[in-house]
């Protein structure tokens, strides 16, 4: 019975949607298809392949107790080590390592399908997502909209800021999800939370952006609302392994105290010339086009002319998307800098005003979705749809590389002296100096001898022979974590002596076991504690019965 119920279902979607998901398709593939070109490309931030490399490495090291989830790289700065799992959002490395662990990619293969699955599923789930408000053409033309979306295209061909890209096209589900809760429909609950978590594991910065825009829709739409908030609650907890340690340690690293985030973001901002002007052909270096200014414009224009015809639930919703995308909109601009300005001691961590374009990827096709919906007539709906496809294809020139390369490899050193895949922006502040090369010894000490029987950069077993005391000295930069054991006793450590951020601990006279070895700290656990206790509630609130009520379509 059950059974036919499924197929049931299932032919019905067909019939329902597939149409409208080839239609859909098609643009997804305009979007995409570069990325299965042969060769790779470059990019600005043309990092992400050694940052899978590196997280294969730590999740074939084993050290599960201590380092899972992945929040240290033992291998990057020359073997000195470099926390940039515990700061960098994680997920994008995780799924490329695991494509390489298990599926046996290379390194490249598995960065190339890192690339194309926000391409890929990012449409689709805005779809899922209009769906919940619109019907199937509207929500179609949406989501063709958001496949194409210019700075979508940019994030991932150009910068190559495939963590930002994963965030975007999670942000749908996350509202997908809460469109399902304000159906009463509880499955919503699971995708708001899931999703959310996501987005924030996918892209600090970008979830930091997508979380302050669902507060803002919560406090505005939903402030009694039990679910809504026990769901984004949910979804915090479900990442807090990753966001908690970052935020509590963020105070000691250099990025918080670099031009990049103590008010840079004021010099990227765009100047008033450009408001209004529309570069044609669409420039692929650019971020957006200014013909974002006359979408919301012919948006306005059609919710005026038929205000007194929606309903005032959907009238309200409706200003409050206007409202929000038309702000954002503005706020790229230099004549707003007053904004940012007042609230710089927050959105400095943004470091860049056009990350704005991370929520406006959905705010824009999502507008302009629920714009036609409110069009009935068939001699007003064709030309629109025609003009917006014509504006989709306007914006095709960024969705592909300024050129292939059949010559490359990736290593970390290419990245700059400090080799830590990207500068030095999350070493400690105690680290005046860059070690640049690998150390002649893992550890040294003084006045006696060392003989290593454990060395895999994450714990190091040495038997050290001191003839009086003296200082063991660990050439590693220094993080809360780290930790040094003689015979079995926790010893205190040093490391303001080094300009390299090393640490050393004494020794007395004697033979000694010695072990150092890099593991959890308290907060580490406590924000792993809160991700497991979230993770069992995620279950237990969710599962097994309330699969076999799914109801995804309207």
């Amino acid at each position: 019975m059950n059974s036919n119920k499924s197929t049931n279902k299932l032919k019905k979607f067909i019939k329902d949607e597939a149409f409208w998901l080839c239609i859909l398709f098609f643009f997804i593939f305009l979007s995409s298809k570069a990325i299965f070109h042969t060769g790779f490309f470059r990019t600005i931030d043309d990092i992400s392949t050694v940052r899978i490399m590196y997280m294969v490495k730590e999740l074939q090291r084993g050290n599960w107790i201590n380092n899972f989830p992945i929040r240290w790289s033992a291998d990057l700065a020359h073997g000195f080590g470099y926390p940039l799992y515990l700061f960098y959002a994680p997920l994008v490395y995780y799924a490329g390592a695991i494509l390489m662990i298990f599926g046996k990619f290379s390194h490249i293969v598995a960065t190339k399908w890192v690339y194309a699955f926000p391409l890929l599923v990012g449409p689709i789930f805005f779809y899922l997502a209009a769906r919940q408000k619109m019907s199937r053409l509207p929500a179609t033309l949406g989501a063709c909209t958001y496949a194409l979306f210019p700075f979508r295209g940019y994030d991932t061909y150009i910068r190559g800021g495939v963590g930002e890209a994963w965030s975007m096209a999670f942000l749908p589900m996350i509202f997908a999800g809460i469109f399902l809760l304000e159906k009463n429909k509880r499955w919503g609950g699971i995708l708001f939370s899931l999703f959310l978590a996501l987005a924030i594991l996918s892209h600090n910065l970008s979830g930091l952006l997508i979380t302050a825009l669902i507060i803002i829709y919560g406090f505005i739409f939903y402030r009694k609302s039990a679910d809504f908030w026990k769901s984004f609650f949910l979804g915090l907890g479900l990442s807090a392994f990753f966001w908690l340690p970052a935020y509590y340690y963020l105070n000691i690293v250099k990025v918080s105290y670099s031009n990049q985030n103590t008010g840079q973001i004021l010099n990227f901002l765009e100047p008033i010339s450009t408001f209004f002007k529309v570069e044609i052909p669409y420039n692929p270096e650019a971020r957006f086009s200014s013909l974002i200014f006359y979408l919301f414009i012919l948006i306005l224009a059609i919710f005026v002319w038929q205000y007194k015809k929606i309903n005032k639930k959907y009238q309200s919703h409706f200003i409050f998307w206007i409202t929000s995308g038309f702000i954002f909109y503005c706020i790229l601009f230099q004549p707003f800098a007053f904004i940012w300005k007042m609230t710089l001691p927050i959105t400095r961590l943004i470091q860049f005003p056009w990350r704005i374009l991370i929520v406006l990827s959905f705010i824009i096709p999502f507008l302009l979705g629920c714009t036609i919906e409110l069009i009935k007539k068939n001699r007003f709906m064709i030309p629109l749809v025609m003009i917006l496809i014509s504006l989709n294809l306007f914006y095709l020139p960024v969705f592909k590389p300024r050129e292939y390369s059949f010559f490359y490899e990736y290593s970390a050193a290419d990245t700059g002296i400090c080799a830590t895949s990207w500068g030095d922006e999350y070493l400690p502040v105690w680290v005046k100096l860059c070690a640049g090369g690998e150390p002649s010894k893992k550890i040294d000490i003084k006045n006696g001898s060392v003989k290593l029987l454990k060395s895999d950069n994450m714990d190091l077993l040495a038997d050290v022979n001191v003839e009086k005391k003296t200082d063991l000295i660990v050439y590693k930069y220094y993080f809360p974590g780290w930790q040094v054991f003689v015979d079995g006793k926790k010893q205190p450590v040093d490391y303001s002596f080094s300009e390299q951020g090393n640490f050393k601990t004494q020794v007395m006279p004697g033979h000694h076991k010695v072990q150092v070895i890099f593991s959890k700290t308290a907060i580490m656990w406590m924000s792993d504690f809160i991700t497991i206790i979230s993770l069992i509630f995620f279950i237990w609130r969710f599962f097994p019965n309330r699969l076999s009520k799914m109801k995804i379509f309207q």
